[in-house]
């Protein structure tokens, strides 16, 4: 033995005989060879032997157990363990019965099966503390900012902005219309009325009276706005299965300055001179590495008019031809692909934009993807199949002489248009070219100092040319005054011809141009009426001023068998009075198959004549009634004093 183990072995048998053992610890004997030969003594002290592990004994009392309560034990804890976890179904051992399989359990609940329920413990928490969060989450989703609950009509403003991004939503809430969070902010900073808030809202609200004015005054300072009507009626919803739940509301609307067709007896002067137009832009570089060259193609549309002009050009650095055609076209809006327009031509259209014209701010949108040639031609193609199926092909043989670029122009403009339900103001023949032959194109410069449409004091209309020169009776004779000013001839034949109308019209004293001068005083605006017409936006009383218009025209001039039996010595003015009588058959027609009278209370039941000719109106007539009697018998029948007043 060496002497490091003796000195090892007398220190421990010094401190064993020194002080008495404690908690049963056995002292081995490490100077002995062969350790294990030699069983460790036991402590006889009956405290520290009730609590100490000896593996002999454990030995001994598995090999008196015998396999068979080890293996029920066994069995016992798998099917606990599985149990407890849900995983698995473990049949019972055979042989074994359910009491022996209790007292099993109870016996195994050792170390190891404590730390088990803990585990499933801590699962059961975490199952719950996610469900308690997702609860949470949830109530959360329904509390505002100001810490209270939304109520249903916050939830449906919610639904309703998610849908209109970018949209000024004005809502009908009852006898007003409301704005709600931002919009009502847009609402006081651009018509001045008072913004309060309400729950989770800042609240603004005009009266149903008014709508159609601040409409107009948000339409001009640049903003889309969409109308959201209730579509259910108070009488109604008191007796429907949903009388408890809020009203159902849907945007029934959506404008922009460009795309809003005021109504026919409107006197906003702001629309009748110039009204708002929408611009398309399509560009393509002459060089990949170059942008100074471009091609640009424009289609612009009034749809407060129907005038249609595209133009196809080449420009430069300066970007001069672009600017004076924006100069002449006034843009309300102006479309064009997201991030495809170069540099210079971007930031002319910024300029645009940032500036205001005399019918307010410049709109400007975009799409992400440019339609290829092939698949513009083959959309405006669809389109017109299914619009105007008759003359589809003469359609598309105009379209067919335009360049790539003005086609892709046009079905782009269709495709927006169709959003606000305009595109039909292109299912025309009537596309009229920026440029021609016959007239000069006055650039940007030369309109502004010469202050020609606006003044450089404060760009209002006020001491400038045009504002001299108009002397017109009609709207739609101002609107042709101005493209004549911004457009001058410089043909020499067709400028003669209208200095000839122009002398005989102020040295004649036919009877028959102080009769035309009567009707066109007090004539209205027939382009815009035709319009709303087309747009399926006209209602009867529209429609019954516009038919009388019509009439008074055709029925003060009798046909003449020739041009020249007219009398004038201008052909142009023989011309338009051979015109005016070709109009009877039409209107007479026309004015035949409507109660004018039916038409001006606005009663569209009673509208036609021959009932047999539209039968779906006299079917769709009495069953409105059916519906009414039965209204009526429930309205008696109830209980509620208001409802017995409607």
């Amino acid at each position: 033995m060496s002497t490091s183990q003796a000195r090892l072995s007398q220190y421990f048998s010094s401190q064993s005989s020194s002080s008495p053992r404690k908690r049963g610890i056995d002292v081995i004997d490490l100077t002995d060879d062969d350790p294990s030969s030699k069983k460790p003594k036991r402590d006889v002290n009956p405290k520290t032997t009730q609590w100490r592990f000896d593996p002999q004994i454990a030995i001994d009392q598995v090999d008196s157990s015998g396999s068979e309560s080890k293996k029920a034990r066994h069995e016992a804890f798998k099917k606990k363990l599985l149990l407890e976890n849900n995983s698995l179904f473990i049949n019972k051992p055979s042989g074994t019965r359910d009491s022996d399989l209790v007292e099993d359990e109870r016996a195994s609940d050792s170390e190891s099966d404590r730390e088990l329920k803990k585990s499933n413990k801590n699962i059961s928490y975490s199952s719950e503390k996610r469900r308690n969060t997702a609860t949470t989450n949830a109530r959360r989703a329904d509390i505002g900012p100001s810490g209270k609950s939304y109520t249903p009509l916050e939830k449906q403003i919610l639904r309703l902005k998610e849908e209109n991004p970018g949209t000024v939503l004005m809502v009908e809430v009852g006898y007003k219309f409301k704005f709600f969070g931002e919009d009502a902010k847009v609402a006081a900073t651009e018509l001045g009325v008072a913004c309060y808030p309400d729950r989770n809202f800042l609240v603004a609200f005009i009266p149903c009276e008014r709508r159609h004015i601040h409409l107009k005054n948000l339409l001009s300072r640049g903003h889309r706005v969409g109308i959201v009507n209730q579509i259910e009626t108070a009488a109604l919803k008191k007796i429907s299965d949903n009388k408890n739940a809020v009203f159902e509301r849907k945007l029934t609307h959506l404008f922009t300055a460009a795309t809003f067709v005021d109504e026919l007896d409107s006197i906003d002067d702001r629309q009748s001179v110039n009204p708002p137009t929408f611009l398309c832009i399509v560009e393509n570089t002459k060089s990949s590495t170059n942008e100074k060259d471009v091609n640009i193609a424009l289609i612009s549309i009034s749809p407060s008019t129907g005038d249609v002009v595209w133009d196809d050009f080449s420009d430069t650095t300066t970007r001069l031809e672009l600017q004076a055609r924006l100069a002449h076209m006034k843009p309300s809006e102006i479309l064009s692909l997201r991030g495809g327009l170069t540099k210079p031509t971007e930031r002319m259209l910024r300029h645009v934009v940032q500036s205001s014209t005399e019918t307010g701010k410049v709109r400007s949108e975009t799409f992400s993807t440019l339609m290829s040639y092939t698949d513009a031609f083959s959309f405006i193609s669809n389109y017109y199949t299914s619009k105007a199926s008759n003359r589809s092909g003469e359609l598309m043989a105009m379209i067919s002489g335009f360049s790539r670029r003005v086609v892709i122009a046009i079905a782009h403009t269709i495709k927006y248009l169709s959003t606000y339900n305009l595109a039909d103001a292109l299912a025309t023949k009537f596309f009229s070219k920026f440029t021609s032959q016959s007239h000069m194109v006055l650039t940007a410069n030369t309109l502004n100092n010469l202050e020609i449409f606006q003044n450089a004091t404060d760009g209002s209309t006020r001491g400038t040319l045009f504002s001299l020169l108009n002397l017109t009776q009609t709207k739609f004779g101002a609107r042709l005054l101005r493209r004549w000013v911004a457009q001058p001839l410089i043909d020499k034949d067709t400028l003669q011809e209208r200095v000839d109308a122009v002398e005989e019209i102020i040295s004649s004293s036919s009877e028959i141009l102080v009769t035309l001068r009567q009707i066109l005083r007090k004539l209205p605006d027939l382009a815009r009426g035709l319009c709303r017409i087309q747009y399926n936006q006209c209602i009867p009383k529209e429609l019954a001023v516009l038919f009388s218009a019509f009439e008074k025209i055709a029925k003060p001039f009798e046909p003449f068998n020739e041009i020249s039996h007219v009398g004038f010595r201008s052909r142009l003015l023989n011309e338009i009075i051979f015109a005016l009588p070709t109009l009877r058959p039409a209107v007479k027609e026309i004015i035949g198959a409507i109660h004018t009278a039916e038409a001006l209370k606005g009663n569209k039941v009673g509208l036609w004549t021959d009932s047999d000719k539209y039968p779906k109106i006299e079917e769709t007539a009495m069953a409105l009634q059916a519906v009414e009697v039965d209204l009526l018998d429930k309205l008696k029948s109830s209980k509620d004093p208001i409802m017995l007043l409607i």
